[in-house]
């Protein structure tokens, strides 16, 4: 209500006038009571939400260095696997090599007098056809 109506009424009806101002006052604090409890309510959150940005930034940190770490093992495990596979490559090349020395060896073999004598040499074989 407003000043002027107010007035009108304490000439009119001063108890009435009394209550009104008292009813006024007691929706005032109560007004007060609620936006002192909100507030309350709002700082109470922001605590909350300021601990929860603390621990899901801790987390992040390790999270980000776990990522790091595993993606640097596996680097290192691609590497490995890079070069066993082309250790594999040179021993299949190296089995080719001497599976076909030997195939040609047994040939020579056959064309040659059966007293010779074959032995393994530096990675070759090398034909022995005895004393010359």
């Amino acid at each position: 209500m407003g000043n002027e109506k107010l007035a009108e009424i304490a000439l009119v009806d001063p108890k009435r006038a009394k209550s009104r101002i008292l009813a006024n006052r007691q929706s005032a604090a109560r007004s007060k009571e609620r936006k002192v409890r909100y507030m309350a309510e709002l700082e109470h959150k922001v605590h909350t939400l300021q601990t929860e940005t603390t621990t899901l930034s801790h987390l992040l940190t390790l999270l980000q260095r776990d990522s790091a770490e595993l993606t640097s093992r596996n680097n290192e495990l691609k590497l490995r696997i890079q070069a066993m596979e082309q250790e594999a490559q040179f021993r299949d090349a190296l089995k080719e090599a001497l599976t076909l020395e030997v195939h040609r060896l047994q040939l020579l073999g056959t064309a040659e007098p059966s007293g010779g004598k074959v032995f393994f040499s530096s990675l070759c074989f090398v034909r022995d056809s005895g004393p010359n």
